[in-house]
């Protein structure tokens, strides 16, 4: 198929994939790869060995894109079918250890990679710290290191947002070259395997372990160099490192994602996109932008026009801004319909709903406490109440409630305190009850039927008295405004 592409697609942080197609045709990768779900555009679901799957419906062909998308921005990478997807870029390389050695320098020096011409310099008050390195500056503002043993490479985008990290993904356990053989210019190596050179982008507030302590030296250089901070990376350090060495230390090189799990695939991510729930989404792609999910940031976007970057706060607000431009900040509510760009202009509106969309899935637990003391029957209902030209609500014994909107619209609130929709459209969706992206007009009404449903007579009683203390207060200070406005007008004409 001439014009097969990826529309969306949903990466969460067990690795599990949703993939939706041009021609409205589904994939879920499930968490450790071993396993595929294909949703064709109308017929059965099927599910398949990754390994072997088939070419009916082009399943293959999809299955290929949905792996490149997948190991170019999840947290670990997948080496099935990696034979037939990077064929042409597979090498052979020595490897006796599962390490890259990065340096620690006394002193850093960027260099313009176009002049040769110093930029700027660290110094580092380190007691292993030897010698100096070369930071590269390329031509579109990153800063560029490669590892000592040349290994892997990683840069940092001229904003500080971004690390791109380049190494060798290891295909196969399989020995190629033993001591005394030769092969493709391996002579006498211990042992060699297949491989390519992979490339993956992170966010630098969230990404793999292994990179923090090269992403440190870079971070350094950015500083130096007197560059704005929108906002500083995450630095960690991996866990069960090898030993520092005098003037150089090792970082372990990511391994491809084990495992061999089949999880839940009722629905196919063209009906809705983000339906699974045991794995908080680490990242989203569609054909506008790629949006990473940062825990306690928000969303970052970089959007594939202009490589302009959008983020999107947990509470709902975003800021705008093109490479070298100033910052533009508004709501979810003003959100512009052009944006003007040197590139061309388009809109972000689709872009700045899928971050919406991303907010708005459950996280963390709602801040409302269940009812304790709950009847020994959890089937039954406890109460039901129909509110003319609003619908039906329904409280069960469990501490559950549903609430059936006249508009078609079902909302269920269980007892766990997790929030789940079945939309007038017929979409599934689970939400989270802190940021109802979509439904902000049901929720409140449904917490609203949740208190009165749970509370003892006492408290309804108390609640009846404030409100009706409410309402006097009210009255007391429309008719203190209403003696005030006669007052006033009386004065004006006497006047």
């Amino acid at each position: 198929m001439e014009d097969l592409c990826i529309e969306k697609a949903a990466i969460y942080r067990d690795g599990r994939t949703h993939c939706v197609f041009s021609d409205q045709s589904a994939l879920i990768l499930h968490p450790g790869s071993q396993f595929l779900t294909y949703f064709p555009r109308n017929g059965q679901p099927v599910r398949q060995v990754t390994s072997c799957v088939t070419c009916v419906e082009d399943a293959k062909e999809k299955t290929l894109l949905l792996l490149e998308l997948h190991n170019s921005i999840a947290l670990r990478p997948v080496s099935v079918l990696a034979e037939q997807l990077y064929a042409s870029d597979i090498k052979l390389k020595p490897r006796s250890k599962e390490t890259c050695v990065w340096a620690v320098p006394a002193l850093a020096v960027v260099i313009d990679s176009a002049s040769g011409e110093q930029v700027a310099s660290v110094a580092f008050e380190q007691e292993t710290g030897r010698g100096k390195i070369e930071v590269q500056l390329a031509a579109d503002g990153s800063l560029n290191l490669k590892s000592v043993d040349q290994l892997a490479a990683v840069s940092l985008s001229a904003d500080g947002l971004l690390l791109k990290v380049t190494f060798p993904l290891f295909l196969s356990e399989k020995k190629i070259v033993t001591k005394g053989e030769t092969y493709r210019g391996l002579v006498g190596a211990d042992i060699a395997y297949q491989c390519i050179d992979l490339t993956q982008i992170f966010s630098t507030a969230d990404y793999p372990e292994e990179w923090s302590r090269p992403l440190e030296l870079l971070w350094h250089c950015f500083q130096a160099m007197g560059r704005t901070e929108i906002r500083s990376p995450a630095f960690y350090f991996p866990t069960e490192t090898p030993e520092d060495l005098a003037g150089e230390f090792r970082t372990r090189l990511p391994c491809q994602l084990q495992g061999e799990t089949w999880k839940t695939d009722s629905i196919s991510p063209a009906v809705s996109l983000f339906n699974y729930y045991e794995s908080p989404i680490f990242a989203a792609w569609s054909a506008d932008a790629t949006l990473r999910n940062v825990p306690s940031l928000g969303v970052e976007g970089v959007i594939h026009s202009d490589q302009a970057r959008l983020l999107c706060t947990e509470g709902g607000f975003f800021h705008y801004f093109q490479p070298g431009g100033d910052i533009r900040s508004f709501s979810k509510d003003s959100v512009p319909v052009v944006i003007r760009s040197p590139k061309g202009n388009y809109s972000i509106e689709k872009v700045a709903e899928m971050c919406l969309s991303i907010t708005s899935q459950p996280s963390a637990t709602p801040k409302i406490v269940p009812q304790p003391d709950l009847p020994d029957d959890p089937e039954g209902i406890k109460c039901e109440n129909t509110i003319e030209d609003v619908g039906t609500f329904t409280a069960y014994n469990d501490g559950s409630i549903r609430a059936l909107f006249n508009d078609r619209t079902v909302i269920r609130l269980h007892s766990d305190l997790s929030l789940s929709v079945l939309s007038r459209k017929g979409e599934q969706i689970k939400l989270n009850l802190d940021n109802p992206y979509g439904f902000e007009a049901y929720v409140p009404v449904c917490l609203e039927f949740y208190e009165w449903a749970f509370s003892t007579p006492e408290e309804k009683a108390r609640k009846l008295v404030r409100e009706a203390e409410l309402k006097l207060r009210c009255q007391v200070e429309v008719e203190k405004i209403d003696r005030l406005l006669g007052l006033e007008q009386r004065e004006s004409y006497e006047d």
